[in-house]
């Protein structure tokens, strides 16, 4: 009897040591739990379809019921929740990682152009929708399910006035020399006409009138078919230049001095900008910022020349026609000039001066 106690008290035994020992290791180690996922949500923006500005300042939270919060993921893409490229947002490297709570995004407004009138001008309108997603990441990697906002951008097309050379006095064809300096201001409306600031670049297009089949007609109206077929000139513009970039390179440039231009012929000259939403200026005009002109011979600087006794006279063109005076002896004549080539599209770059006294 005594044995059968004492082999049943050591079976006892090594099943409590197997309890304590063969299971001890789970219970100082531990098994990883169940990781609920974070929860994410926007607390302010644009409204659900609502039409904004392209600048766009969202606020979102979030939570993490068994951890912390690590940092959020956002992406914006284009088209609504139901008709956007899911290629999107497929993948890591299509999400950007933050850790604030809220930030102002620019996003693109160039779709969907229109012609609006507003305070007594014409501009053109883009638009463009998109939707913004955002989702949280907690301590150990695991993300939410993305909240996410679609919402309407529009802006207005920034424009263009060409200020050197002026337009001309009558008519809407000029005459240039062969080398013309043109020089633009180019404003970008924020959000209404008078609230505007510098545009993001501009690009210029020169070409002499021919119609769609490429043929030289100066009675063709290329500034209407620039209106209504932009698509026909695309290959013509120059590359975007920055607005601010150095040494006005955005803001004036020089034709003729790489490009030959013939002469007695007719040319147009227009210049389009472009704003950091992406629109770019949709309506050509003579007075604005297109110029139709011939290229002749007979453009020539306004040359002033003033003396204190004599006065001031002036001399239009290459065709100088001499002004004769006369003068009683010993009489000290002191003479100023000045020109300005800026009516042609010209830049004086030097003066040359002489005598005939007989």
């Amino acid at each position: 009897m005594k044995r059968i106690f004492a082999g049943a008290l050591a079976l006892f035994a090594g099943c409590v040591l197997v309890v304590l020992y063969g299971c001890s290791e789970d219970v100082l180690l531990g098994q990883r739990g169940f990781n609920m996922p974070p929860e994410v949500w926007l607390s302010s923006g644009p409204v659900e379809g609502d039409t904004t500005a392209y600048q766009v300042h969202f606020y979102w939270g979030g939570w993490d019921p068994d951890g912390e919060i690590r940092r959020f993921e956002f992406v914006i893409v284009k088209g609504n929740p139901f008709g956007f490229d899911r290629q999107d947002t497929t993948g890591l490297d299509k999400w950007n990682r933050t850790a604030s709570y809220d930030s102002i995004f620019k996003v693109a407004a160039n779709d969907s152009p229109r012609t609006v009138s507003a305070s007594g001008n014409l501009y053109t309108r883009y638009d463009m929708t998109h939707t913004f997603f955002i989702r949280a990441v907690d301590a150990q990697g695991k993300r939410s399910d993305p909240a996410y906002r679609s919402f309407t951008a529009w802006t207005l097309a920034p424009f263009v006035s060409i200020e050197r050379p002026r337009p001309p006095s009558s008519g809407t064809v000029g005459t240039l020399a062969r080398v013309i300096t043109f020089c633009w201001t180019g404003r970008d409306p924020i959000d209404a006409p008078d609230n505007v600031q510098d545009p993001d670049s501009v690009r210029w297009l020169y070409s002499q009138i021919v119609n769609p089949q490429g043929i030289y007609d100066p009675e063709f109206d290329i500034v209407a078919d620039l209106n209504a077929h932009p698509e026909r000139y695309e290959s013509r513009w120059s590359p975007w230049v920055w607005y601010r970039a150095p040494g006005d390179s955005g803001r004036c440039t020089i034709l003729g001095d790489d490009e030959v231009l013939e002469m007695n012929r007719s040319h147009i000259f227009a210049v389009q900008a472009k704003d950091e939403a992406g629109a770019v200026t949709g309506i050509f005009d003579r007075r604005s910022n297109v110029r139709q002109f011939i290229v002749s011979l007979q453009a020539g600087p306004l040359l002033t020349v003033c003396e204190p006794y004599l006065g001031c006279v002036r001399f239009l063109g290459t065709r100088v026609r001499a002004e004769k005076f006369d003068l009683p002896p010993g009489v000290t004549l002191n003479f100023r000039w000045s020109a300005d080539a800026s009516s042609y599209g010209g830049e004086v770059v030097c003066y040359q001066y002489g005598w005939d006294v007989s």
